[in-house]
């Protein structure tokens, strides 16, 4: 994982992240900024964000953007014994497992065809952003969600800025993947005004879809409801991938919890596949459709045969 925590020059923590977004309207109640930060222990099929598995900074090559100049290859190859890039015929390849992201390459491209995702950034910095919008989190009831990616990944970074927002007045908001030491709980606790907690695939099957096995994130969701943070469940549901009956008992097993405030389910759709594409990966649901309305009716309606609480749609 990103070195946590980082100081820079100045003394302030700092964390990688590869995107912010203002006026946010899905990652908790109200107007936010999202922030997403960069690193995930989970691998899951249907990620939309897969450029935040690493930490560390990564380029993106989108094909239909290039133009074959070379121009990458001959910056690549000034820096580097061996260049990452190299055009033959019209055609360009990349060898990613050479890449050591120094981005020489991004800026040596006149197309936009090569991007950089991933960069360190302060918490100072990030709060600076924040409070630009502080008048339309006050009106709307929102705030600072911070997102990714995995941000217990990034621990002493995501403990400052909630700190810093909890300071100055502002709602906080955890969206996590709860895959991450439980004693990271009591850190957070104190600074999280409400968790959005994936709960991705039933027990039988998580490690199938998602890389790793629900026990640890049992546990945090645990630790979480015993530290009295509200918790809203965030359900990613894949037509004839997860949405089986003991996935979705078990959704409405939990949302019955005391300190559960709610479900969210998150209706499956495609438009991350470019990202895997442009990170070289193969999208191992390029043949699912996306899920319609009529796939989350009937969800909901399961969901409310099996008396569960509050479901809504994020």
């Amino acid at each position: 994982m990103a070195p946590d925590p980082a100081i820079d020059a100045m003394g302030r923590t700092t964390g990688t992240i590869t995107d912010l977004h203002r006026a946010a309207l899905h990652d908790g109640p109200g107007i936010r900024t999202t922030v997403f930060l960069k690193g995930c222990p989970l691998a899951c099929a249907w990620c939309h964000n897969p450029e935040t598995w690493s930490p560390r900074p990564q380029v993106l090559y989108s094909a239909w953007k290039c133009t074959s100049c070379a121009g990458c290859a001959s910056a690549c190859a000034a820096v580097s014994p061996k260049s990452c890039h190299a055009v033959a015929e019209g055609t360009h390849g990349f060898d990613r497992a050479a890449c050591t992201s120094c981005q020489t390459c991004v800026t040596a491209c006149p197309s936009g065809a090569l991007t950089a995702t991933g960069r360190s950034v302060s918490a100072a910095e990030i709060l600076a952003t924040v409070l630009r919008d502080r008048r339309y989190y006050a009106a709307s009831g929102g705030g600072l969600t911070l997102s990714g990616g995995e941000p217990q990944a990034q621990p002493a970074f995501t403990r400052a800025l909630l700190t810093l927002a909890k300071e100055a007045g502002i709602h906080t908001c955890l969206d996590t993947s709860g895959h991450a030491p439980v004693r990271i709980v009591s850190e957070l606790a104190p600074v999280t005004d409400l968790v959005l907690f994936d709960w991705k695939a039933s027990a039988t099957r998580h490690r199938e879809l998602t890389g790793v096995d629900q026990t640890a994130i049992a546990a945090q969701l645990d630790a979480w409801l015993a530290a009295g943070v509200p918790v809203r469940l965030r359900c990613p549901l894949v037509p004839g991938i997860n949405d089986d009956d003991e996935h979705l008992a078990g959704i409405a097993a939990l949302s019955r919890r005391a300190g559960i405030v709610g479900v969210d389910l998150m209706p499956y759709h495609r438009l991350g596949g470019d990202k895997w594409a442009r990170l070289g990966l193969e999208y191992p649901l390029a043949q699912v459709a996306d899920a319609g309305p009529d796939a989350v009716a009937r969800w909901r309606e399961r969901l409310q045969r099996l008396d569960a609480v509050a479901v809504g749609e994020g």
